[in-house]
């Protein structure tokens, strides 16, 4: 059987690229093209004969289809299998064409999609959802630890009262605070009276203080009997039993005006206020020393 070297293929390049322009060829051109080296039939016996001949004729069958780019460049595919040879019809090479050309596409697309959905679908897996967020409470800050100190002093207290500056007040009636959580727990109200005093504001002292978290500071505001509102930012010790408040601002006269208020606590039913007083220049220290009590007792009226 007479085989077709490697070498031959070049000899069918050579001979396809002197009929560049044409879409295909004339088969007894291209035979006589391939007809001078003997190297293409492997005989020993020339003239040929009709049996090669016809093998020629078979080998000229061949189909060139040369692609033509912008740049005058023409590449030849040249097709493996042996066929008789006519005139495809335009149409159907245009449509071969593009479908090789869209099943390159999809060889490539589709690996990139496939690598899109897996990191897609990793990332979704890695990161958190907004429901286990939501699940996940942030740390408190110091003021949210401070206030929760003073929120755990809730209820009611009395005990002696005590002004170095202003000995007559000293040792007299008990004071009665109580400390009230409102607000859904966002603020902390705390009232002071003479205990056994009824809730008259026309005859009795009866100051009230908010305590709140605002933003990141313990924020206190004292309605004073004064007629004023001076305001407070607390910071609790190291040891987180004492929680004390600085003076910021004031708004109404502050001639006369609470400046300074320190809370301490030493257990669960026994804690320590003092506050001080401005009068003008002149400070004066009130120190408490409360109990807690059970609601309502020892408070007249209620």
């Amino acid at each position: 059987m007479v085989t077709m070297r490697l070498e031959s293929l070049e000899l069918i390049g050579d001979a396809a690229r002197h009929f560049t322009g044409l879409r295909h060829f004339d088969a007894t051109g291209i035979r006589d093209a391939l007809r001078p080296p003997s190297s293409l039939f492997p005989c020993r016996i020339c003239p040929r004969t009709e049996k090669q001949e016809k093998k020629l004729d078979m080998f000229s069958s061949v189909i060139v289809n040369y692609i033509t780019t912008t740049d005058g460049i023409h590449e030849a595919a040249i097709a493996t299998e042996y066929a008789p040879a006519h005139d495809p019809d335009p149409r159907e090479k245009e449509v071969n064409f593009l479908r090789r050309m869209n099943m390159k596409s999809l060889r490539f697309a589709l690996p990139v999609v496939l690598m899109s959905l897996s990191a897609a679908v990793f990332a979704q897996s890695a990161a958190p959802t907004d429901a286990h967020k939501s699940l996940v409470a942030p740390a408190p800050s110091e003021a949210q630890k401070s206030f929760a100190t003073i929120k755990s002093l809730a209820g009611e207290w009395e005990g002696p009262v005590a002004v170095p500056e202003m000995p007559q007040m000293s040792n007299g009636k008990p004071l009665h605070v109580s400390l009230r959580v409102t607000s859904r727990g966002n603020a902390l109200v705390h009232e002071l009276q003479e205990a056994g005093t009824p809730l008259d504001a026309t005859k009795y002292d009866h100051p009230v203080t908010m305590l709140y978290v605002d933003g990141d500071q313990l924020t206190l505001i004292h309605y004073c009997d004064a007629g004023n509102r001076p305001r407070m930012t607390g910071k609790m010790s190291p040891d987180g039993k004492t929680v004390e408040f600085e003076f910021k601002d004031i708004s109404g006269d502050p001639e006369y005006h609470m400046h300074h208020s320190v809370f301490t606590i030493i257990d669960a039913n026994h804690h320590t206020e003092d506050w001080t007083f401005m009068m003008k220049d002149k400070p004066i220290h009130a120190h408490f020393d409360l109990k807690r009590v059970q609601s309502g007792s020892g408070v007249a009226g209620n």
